[in-house]
């Protein structure tokens, strides 16, 4: 279970990015389960926010040991009563953009990863469970310089975008700009993952099944709506779409899955795989076939997604935005379909939808 912090959906290849090149994770979206709409049910600028109720469950369904690597110390003090054995990778906060590949904080933790993947035994699991793009990006210069057009601004050089964020605004080049570094960064993560995938899916093949699940707690806003990463919470796609594969053995041809479902599903998916040892495919699973998703932010305001719209409300505003022609959520009709906002309320009980 690799668990990457910071990874949007609409930056990948298999979620339809054009501009972005992440070869690693396509190939492994040809061969896997894809959730075309899986949301983060709760924004929050906290790493510790994964939902350990629902983590502990799996518990009981695990023949093996339980095992997670994570970069980040206060996710492994939680873990430590949930997982037999937890190990913390150290973490060094880069001041500079590497000079290569294998000198990013992502290359070292995936060779932490791998080494412990290679010691995997049948019916164990293994989470890795990394800071990834919320935290320094410090993919080499080079990386950033070969997504830059001819006309592009210049690429920026810091390895945190507050660096050059000024009075709080945030200009369409330096958008451009940085959203070049973030897809320096995610190119590394895609080569971090491409070769991990390599040696696990060699060992598995010779040894012993092996189920492989990506996804992220959460998305990064950069630019989009002009909010910036978890200073700028918020409910658009921008925080809360993000990737979810699963790539069951033995498993050639990849499909595509409509449902609108909660990214940390990942968890009963999992345990159902473990005690039936079978291809988990989602109409299987009627307890997950919903109409509408609510997700949150800290502030308390409320995201309803229907195949149909997506409703970001608070005390004051509602935004309605139609689904899924209105992808990166410019067009708000809340005014022009005054019903719907309302109807949706009605709809959604948070108490019993929230994650």
């Amino acid at each position: 279970m690799i668990s990457i912090d910071g990874v949007g959906a609409r930056y990948l290849g298999a979620y339809g990015n054009t501009s972005l090149p992440t070869p690693g994770i396509d190939r492994m979206a040809s061969r896997a389960l894809l959730f075309e709409t899986a949301l983060a049910g709760r924004f929050s600028s906290d790493p510790v926010h994964w939902d350990w109720d629902q983590l502990s469950e799996i518990q009981d369904v695990i023949p093996g040991t339980l095992r997670l690597v994570t970069d980040c110390e206060r996710v492994g003090q939680w873990a430590e009563v949930l997982f037999d054995e937890v190990e913390v990778v150290a973490y060094e906060t880069a001041l500079t953009t590497a000079a290569s590949f294998i000198e990013t904080n992502l290359a070292k933790f995936f060779s932490v990863a791998l080494d412990r993947a290679m010691k995997v035994a049948d019916g164990d699991l293994l989470v890795l469970h990394c800071r990834g793009l919320y935290s320094e990006w410090d993919a080499p210069l080079e990386y950033r310089e070969q997504l830059r057009g001819d006309d592009d601004p210049p690429v920026p050089t810091g390895v945190t975008l507050e660096e050059e964020r000024m009075d709080d605004v945030l200009t369409l080049d330096s958008a451009l700009a940085w959203q070049q570094a973030y897809g320096a960064q995610l190119r590394v993560l895609d080569e971090c993952i491409d070769l991990f995938l390599d040696e696990v899916e060699q060992v598995a093949d010779d040894n012993l099944q092996c189920l492989i699940c990506l996804t992220s707690p959460r998305a990064y806003p950069i630019g989009e709506h002009n909010l910036i990463g978890d200073r700028d919470a918020c409910l658009f796609d921008d925080s809360l779409h993000v990737p979810l594969l699963i790539q069951f053995p033995g498993t050639p041809v990849g499909y595509r899955c409509q449902q609108l479902v909660y990214a940390n599903h990942w968890i009963d998916w999992i345990s159902h795989w473990f005690l039936n040892q079978a291809l988990v495919v989602p109409s299987l699973l009627p307890d997950y076939e919903r109409e509408f998703l609510i997700c949150y932010d800290e502030n308390e305001q409320v995201a309803i997604r229907t195949h149909r719209w997506k409703l970001i409300a608070d005390h004051d505003k509602r935004q309605l935005y139609a689904k899924p022609d209105d992808r990166w959520e410019k067009n708000d009709v809340a005014n022009r379909c005054p019903d719907v906002p309302q109807q949706l309320l009605d709809l959604a009980e948070p108490s019993d939808e929230a994650n």
